[in-house]
Order: structure tokens, then C-alpha cells, then sequence
């Protein structure tokens, strides 16, 4: 109080007064942009935070797929050569069965069997038409009945070696 009187005296009083309320009135009139600046301020700092959260979600997810891809490739590979080497084995049963009624029940001997299946090289050529189909029931060849000697041949040959076709 006695501030207020000795500055009214001197006059400052008013011109203080009159300078609180310029700084009042002006933060009265540039509050609402003051308020949208921090708004915004919050808005821009929060979509980045979102964005590199959404970047890290994908990146996992990315991954995750690439991983999948990479078991599915080798589980086709091991898929595909599972099924050459059923192939090969069932080949030699039915070639075993086959050599067996020709010498009339009589054994082969040892050293023929364990050379072709040691070799592992199957000859389809060799083998007659119903052996053929029957491997080819086997494998589950589609439509295998109505297909000749030598068409036979090819489709087995492609499921032995899916690459290696004539």
C-alpha cells in the first residue's frame, strides 16, 4: 500500500498498471494461438511416435513372413526329395517282385540287389507296362490307366526328378 501511494505519486504507478494490463490483454488475444501452437506441437509429436510404432509392427511382421517363406521353401525341398527317395524304394520293390517271378520264386542273389540299390539310379525303361501303372497307382498319378508305355515313362520320370524331364 504505501508502494501504491508512492508510486502514484511519481506517476510510475499508472504507467506499471497500464503495462500489466497490455501484457493481460495481449495474452487474452494471442491464447487461442498460443493453445493451437502447443496442440499442434502435441499432435506432431505424437503421429511420430505412432509412425515409428507402426514402422516397428511392420518390420516384425516382415520378418515373421520372410521366416515362414523360408521354412515353407525348405520344408517343399525336403517334401520333394522325401517323395523321390518313396519313389526309388517303391521302384526297387517292384523290380525285386518282378525279377523274383521271372526266376520263379528263386532268390536273387545279394550282390544284384545291393549294387541297384546302392547305385540309386532306377531304370524305367526296363520295366514293363504294369509295373509301371502300378507305380504310378501308387503315386497317384491322375488318369495313369489310359496312359501308354511311354507316356508313363515321362510322368514318372517327373516325379523323380521334377527338373530333369527329357
Amino acid at each position: 500500500m504505501f508502494l501504491e501511494v508512492i508510486l502514484d505519486t511519481v506517476g510510475i504507478g499508472s504507467l506499471l498498471s497500464l503495462l500489466i494490463k497490455v501484457v493481460l490483454w495481449s495474452l487474452i488475444i494471442s491464447s487461442p494461438f498460443i493453445i493451437a501452437i502447443l496442440v499442434m506441437y502435441g499432435y506432431k509429436r505424437y503421429k511420430k511416435w505412432s509412425n515409428s510404432e507402426d514402422k516397428e509392427s511392420e518390420r516384425i511382421i516382415l520378418g515373421r513372413a520372410k521366416k515362414i517363406t523360408q521354412y515353407d521353401e525348405e520344408l517343399t525341398r525336403q517334401s520333394e526329395a522325401l517323395k523321390k527317395k518313396q519313389l526309388e524304394e517303391d521302384l526297387l520293390d517292384i523290380r525285386l517282385a518282378s525279377k523274383k517271378k521271372e526266376l520263379g520264386e528263386s532268390e536273387k542273389s545279394e550282390e544284384d540287389s545291393t549294387e541297384d540299390k546302392a547305385s540309386g539310379k532306377i531304370d524305367l525303361s526296363k520295366m514293363n507296362i504294369k509295373e509301371l501303372k502300378q507305380l504310378a497307382k501308387e503315386r497317384k498319378i491322375p488318369m495313369f490307366s489310359k496312359l501308354n508305355k511311354q507316356q508313363l515313362l515321362n510322368k514318372l520320370q517327373e516325379v523323380i526328378a521334377p527338373g530333369k524331364t527329357k
